[in-house]
Formats: structure tokens, C-alpha cells, sequence
């Protein structure tokens, strides 16, 4: 996909364009597009994390093409999370028309560059074939790199993979370690998938977890 560069105007409008009326939580006044910093300095949230409260409706109507701006603007400048949100919506369709190759390719490039999550998107679109020919050497691939990044996901489904290869042991080490990292709700629906495994050593995991 040839991706079409917000005009400039649009892309600042889209970082700061919540009007005052709208800045109503504390994370907004805080911590918004001219928010304070602890020490009572303004500045600007990056354009990434000014996208994600936008996609979130955090402190303010959800906007997904202004978050899509965003992200665009944050990509523009080889940011991590930039490229991996708009994998996101161009996988999903927020805020802009759904693009499979150039979501893995967003998410490729936030992998390359070291974002956890991204790793654990791009080893999907090769495990699922999402926007690419399916390859489950390099899911596998990624889903390591992602959980040994430390993310929660890539964890839980490294350990999928492995436990399916007969490396129990090591299974029951990476579901630990995505059972720790997970929050509610993802953390129940991994011991509620894992109750029912047909390795009883994993279904002794779940019952520990409860």
C-alpha cells in the first residue's frame, strides 16, 4: 500500500485537536496534547500516545481516523509503536480502509525496531497468513522474540506452539511466565483455555492459577 501522507495541518490537528470542554478527565488535564508534565512544564504527548487515547476514547470521544493521523505521524518518524498501531488499524480497519500486507509490513518494521507487541502481531500474520503466505517456522520465530521481549501474548502463544511440538516443559514455563505478565480479563481466558488442555500437566497449571 502506498501510504498517503496526512497534510501537515491535518496530522497537528489530530495530536492536539480535543477543544478545552472535552479535556474533562485528570489524564487528559495531566497528561493531554498540552497537558503539564510533573515539574509543571507544558509540552506534547508524542503523537503515538495522543493515538492511542484518541482510538481508546480516553478523556474524550473515540476518533479513529484522528488516531489513524496520528500514528501516521508517529510512523513518519520510524517510531515503534507508531508503525505497530497502524498495523493495528490497517489490519482492523480503524480509521482508515483495511490493508492486510501493509498491516504485517507495519508490523514487521515495529518488530524490527524492538516493539514486544509488534512481535507478537507479525508471528500471527505469518502463523494465520494475514497479509502474507503462512509460515509456521517464522510465527514460531517471533512469538519467541516476543515473549522473551516480555510480552504477555507472545508468551502464551509461543507456549501454544511448543506444547503442541511435545516440549512440555518448556510449555509450562512460557504459560507461567504469560500467566504472570497477563491482566484481566486476557489472564481468566488463558487459564479457562488452559482447564480444558489435553496435557494434564497444563490443565494443572490452570488449576493453580485459579
Amino acid at each position: 500500500m502506498n501510504m498517503r501522507a496526512a497534510p501537515a495541518a491535518w496530522r497537528m490537528a489530530a495530536i492536539a485537536h480535543l477543544p478545552a470542554e472535552e479535556l474533562s478527565t485528570p489524564g487528559w488535564r495531566r497528561y493531554g496534547p498540552m497537558g503539564r508534565s510533573g515539574h509543571g512544564l507544558r509540552h506534547r504527548r508524542s503523537p503515538a500516545e495522543a493515538g492511542r487515547m484518541l482510538l481508546a476514547g480516553d478523556g474524550a470521544s473515540p476518533d479513529a481516523r484522528a488516531a489513524f493521523a496520528c500514528f501516521l505521524c508517529a510512523a513518519e518518524s520510524d517510531d515503534a509503536e507508531g508503525h505497530a498501531m497502524l498495523g493495528h488499524c490497517l489490519e482492523n480497519g480503524r480509521g482508515t480502509e483495511k490493508d492486510l500486507p501493509a498491516a504485517a509490513g507495519h508490523y514487521r518494521r515495529a518488530a524490527t525496531l524492538g516493539h514486544a507487541g509488534a512481535m507478537n502481531s507479525l508471528g500471527r500474520c505469518h502463523e494465520a497468513g494475514i497479509g502474507m503466505a503462512p509460515n509456521r517456522l517464522l510465527a514460531r520465530a517471533w512469538y519467541r522474540r516476543s515473549a522473551k521481549a516480555g510480552d504477555f501474548h507472545g508468551a502464551y502463544n509461543y507456549a501454544t506452539m511448543i506444547a503442541a511440538e511435545g516440549c512440555i516443559a518448556g510449555a509450562l514455563h512460557w504459560f507461567g511466565r504469560a500467566l504472570l505478565g497477563a491482566p484481566e480479563p486476557d489472564r481468566g481466558d488463558m487459564v479457562t483455555a488452559l482447564s480444558s488442555h489435553k496435557i494434564i500437566a497444563l490443565r494443572a497449571l490452570a488449576a493453580h492459577a485459579r
